[in-house]
């Protein structure tokens, strides 16, 4: 799945989710006639067990049909949901006409279903104290899920666990652990076929030759290797100046964006 399907994939799902409760909030404006109004309730917990459908159908489908890209599927639709959450969730709240940083200070009314005494289905309200945090929370870690390097490490199964004092952290094993090596360290060596791969789209945006050797030979031997060096640690390996090293940093992401290298 190429990266930018992948995010529209990421971004559609809370889109429809959000939009549909918005749209269901619409139809409740200005009645107060009890009936109606458990109709409309009882509209929002089948569109509520609608919404928990749809996030698991992809997932079920991927797994049954598309099992070698199943993982892919996972990455994109989990870090959709965390990053486009928020931004979603802002746009739905206008729409139901409630201003969304009203909405975030107050909280939401009887938002999320529970099962209550004997049995029966209520509304929990969500506090700012909880809401707010949780959007912070949710762009953090959906810029980081859906980051590139994140996404292949992920995807292709290489992701490992390492130790640290700060506890267990993903690290996104690579051609060398810890990331690309420091210059004139030596490198394990990597598959021909992938560094050919990184040598001519190299070669296409016009890096010079005895700086692709440079580079592979500092560990960086794929495109998210690439993305993942700081253009100051390309420049320094290199010896590009520190405009030529951002320029092919942005060169390279855009590519993996638009044509799922």
């Amino acid at each position: 799945m190429r990266y930018a399907y992948g995010m529209i994939f990421g971004a559609l799902l809370p889109g429809i989710i959000f939009i549909g409760s918005a749209i269901i909030k619409l139809t409740g404006f200005g009645i107060t006639d009890p009936i109606l109004l458990q109709a409309i309730w009882n509209l929002y917990l089948t569109w509520f067990v609608t919404s928990v459908v749809l996030i698991i159908l992809p997932l079920l489908i991927g797994y049954l049909k598309f099992r070698s890209e199943f993982r892919e599927i996972l990455v994109y639709e989990f870090g959709g949901l965390l990053f486009f959450t928020p931004f979603w969730f802002i746009l739905a709240a206008d729409i139901s006409g409630t201003f969304w940083l009203d909405v975030l200070m107050n909280g939401i009314e009887n938002g999320l279903p529970t099962l209550g005494a004997g049995g029966a289905i209520q509304g929990t309200n969500i506090g700012p104290i909880v809401l707010i945090p949780s959007m912070i929370l949710f762009i953090i870690l959906g810029v980081y899920v859906l980051r590139p390097s994140f996404v292949n490490a992920f995807a292709s199964g290489t992701m490992s666990i390492r130790f640290s004092l700060g506890g267990f952290l993903p690290s996104e094993s690579g051609p060398a652990e810890g990331g690309p090596v420091e210059p004139g360290a030596t490198a394990p060596a990597a598959g021909e076929s992938v560094v050919q791969e990184l040598r001519a789209l190299l070669t296409e945006l016009g890096v010079a030759p005895a700086m692709i050797d440079a580079l592979i030979n500092a560990g960086i031997t794929t495109a998210t290797d690439l993305v993942s060096t700081s253009p100051e640690q390309i420049a320094q390996i290199t010896g590009m100046d520190a405009t030529a090293a951002e320029n092919l940093n942005a060169q390279v992401q855009k590519k993996m964006f638009f044509e799922g290298i």
